[in-house]
């Protein structure tokens, strides 16, 4: 059942949907609260005083002894065990929140709809245990008291967010074992970090910037995507749109001549089979205008949002080609909507061969990618991990823009907001 205090302030507009996504939001951190409540217990029957205030901002001479006598790689929680009982009371109390998200997964499941978290796992390829790290680290920017509960865990109040040694604790085996899933916090294996997920950070001093003691902040536009609203990443700011295409006659009259062709590429792109290598659509030719028409045509014949970003905005000085294209695919990921790259041309060498590390980003998508830009381009070997069609658009004849500049101006007849401009479809050249 829906929590109704977790849904307070929602407008009556609401929808189920969204609702549902809450109400499996809040099963998931009801879990990750008994993992916490369980550790916590642990803490507790070591000796370690939850209410001391000062707790980390000083040592004892019995601590520094008890602290000597474990062994490495342990914490307060290694060196105690739960009575049988209350051990067994903490594995029940797990296995009926795993149950309570699974009801909820599956009402939203007979909607036809997706999980939000469960597109995390999905999009980006999330294991078990990432998907883990992902709520621990989602958990304090929803609700302070887990900053005061992670402080004690981590015997320094002044830690607010799970550090990486938080992590390994909760989740790892025991003793130095657990350094084993140091793996999954790597800026290079893990895709929490490769895309932006979550990042590390280094604290002020006096803590040093060994891995363990790195601090762990969810980005906040993951967050808002959780809680039902689209925010592009920062650095995608004002350049990004997400929306659900419709293709209306003047798209139909501008791509009437291209739109024949290139549907048969089209066709083509079927996700149904979960081993297909989905290609990337390389549009090209002096007519933005055209091929954006291509791109809201093929969207709306899919279904999916689009995800238009213009990289020719993006990249810069504070980005690299790389980092763009990851970037705009990653929010492609969040939202699973159809990427459409704009300004590919800045993506491009001199050579006019896409940038170092451009061509991995976008065959490591799950699904097709539509770039769009005035020049050709060719991905020379790496062209085999996935197809690339490079589709012409061209710039109308001379009576063929006569033909659609008259058809505009029919329909634009009346409206105070023309459909396209005259710079637009370059009419008088």
């Amino acid at each position: 059942m829906i929590n109704v205090a977790l849904l307070q302030g929602s407008s009556p507009a609401s929808t189920t949907q969204h609702d549902l996504n809450l109400a499996f939001l809040q099963a998931e951190l009801a879990r990750i609260d008994i993992l916490l409540s369980r550790e916590f217990r642990r803490w507790v029957l070591t000796g370690q005083d939850p209410n001391d205030d000062y707790r980390g901002l000083y040592v004892t001479q019995n601590e520094v002894e008890s602290l000597l006598a474990r062994a490495p790689g342990t914490n307060w929680g290694d060196t105690a065990e739960l009575p049988t009982e209350e051990e067994d009371l903490f594995q029940r109390t797990i296995t009926d929140a795993v149950e309570q998200s699974n009801q909820i997964a599956k009402q939203i499941c007979d909607l036809g709809a997706t999980l939000r978290l469960h597109r995390l796992l999905d999009g980006f390829g999330l294991d078990r245990l990432a998907y883990d790290i992902l709520l621990l680290c989602l958990a304090p920017a929803l609700d302070t008291r887990y900053e005061r509960i992670f402080g004690f865990l981590q015997d320094n109040v002044t830690l607010r967010r799970p550090t990486v040694q938080l992590i390994l604790n909760l989740l790892g085996e025991p003793g130095l074992r657990k350094l084993a899933l140091a793996k999954h916090l790597s800026q290079n294996a893990s895709p929490l970090l490769h895309y932006e997920l979550i990042e590390r950070v280094v604290e002020a001093t006096p803590s040093p910037p060994h891995l363990i003691n790195q601090t762990l902040h969810i980005h906040e536009t993951v967050v808002a995507w959780l809680l039902g609203q689209y925010q592009p990443h920062p650095i995608l700011e004002g350049c990004s749109t997400l929306c659900q295409p419709i293709a209306d006659a003047t798209d139909n009259e501008l791509t009437a001549d291209v739109w024949p062709l290139l549907s048969i590429a089209v066709d083509r792109f079927d996700g149904s089979n979960s081993r297909t290598i989905h290609p990337t659509l390389a549009l090209w030719g002096p007519d933005a205008a055209r091929q954006n028409a291509l791109v809201r045509r093929i969207s709306a014949a899919n279904g999916k949002e689009l995800l238009t970003v213009d990289l020719s905005k993006v990249i810069g000085e504070n980005c690299s080609p790389q980092r763009a294209v990851r970037l705009a695919l990653r929010d492609a990921r969040l939202t699973g909507a159809q990427p459409y790259l704009r300004g590919w041309d800045a993506c491009l060498t001199e050579d006019g061969a896409p940038a170092d590390g451009i061509m991995e980003e976008v065959c490591a998508f799950p699904g097709y990618v539509i770039v769009g830009g005035t020049r050709i381009w060719y991905a020379d070997d790496l062209t085999r991990l996935r197809r690339v069609y490079a589709f012409q658009v061209p710039k109308p004849d001379y009576q063929e823009r006569v033909m659609l500049w008259s058809h505009l101006v029919e329909r634009a007849a009346g409206i105070s907001a023309p459909l396209a401009s005259a710079a637009e479809l370059d009419v008088a050249g």
